[in-house]
């Protein structure tokens, strides 16, 4: 007998958009689990190594679309419900895991989904590079990938800061 396990929600205080619909594939929602290394074996089925359980196994992901509600079937369930404002992202297990690492390893996944919907409601030149970076480069990456590259991008911003600071050191003082 399948249990259903306690509800975690998230709010996200954002208009509602049915145009997000449009945005997310199954690909793009595994993807956005920061925990989750993918292999995609058909349009809908992936291998799934969990990086923060340390399991394997694999996850058949179908989307379900109805006005205001959205559903992700991966042995659990994701929402978002709502209508103009006070959206709540909700995730249940099915069947009932009481193991307070895998429900946070979801959480972190709502939290990612949460972003991801943020940036794209909220309509400006920088939001809209970033979700075309994320879908063309970032959620391609595994995690492992993704840690590496976040170490690289900071590194080369104090690299930048660096310099400039002795390109403008040189010529206040040097001369």
């Amino acid at each position: 007998m399948d249990f259903l396990s306690p509800h975690i929600w998230h709010k996200t205080n954002l208009t509602w958009t049915t145009n997000i619909y449009s945005s997310f594939s199954p690909f793009v929602l595994a993807s956005l689990n920061p925990h989750w290394e993918l292999e995609q074996k058909e349009k809908n089925l992936f291998y799934v190594k969990d990086l923060l359980t340390e399991k394997e196994y694999e996850a058949k992901i179908n989307i379900s679309l109805w006005p205001e509600k959205f559903e992700l079937e991966l042995e659990n369930l994701v929402k978002i419900e709502g209508q103009k404002q006070n959206n709540k992202l909700e995730i249940r297990y099915i069947p009932y895991v009481d193991d307070e690492l895998f429900l946070k390893n979801f959480s972190y996944w709502i939290l990612s989904i949460r972003e991801y919907y943020r940036l794209f409601t909220q309509i400006n030149i920088f939001n809209k590079v970033w979700l075309w970076l994320m879908k063309s480069i970032w959620l391609k990456m595994s995690p492992k990938q993704r840690r590496i590259s976040h170490l690289i991008i900071k590194a080369t911003f104090v690299e930048i800061i660096l310099i400039a600071a002795l390109i403008i050191g040189y010529f206040y003082f040097g001369r």
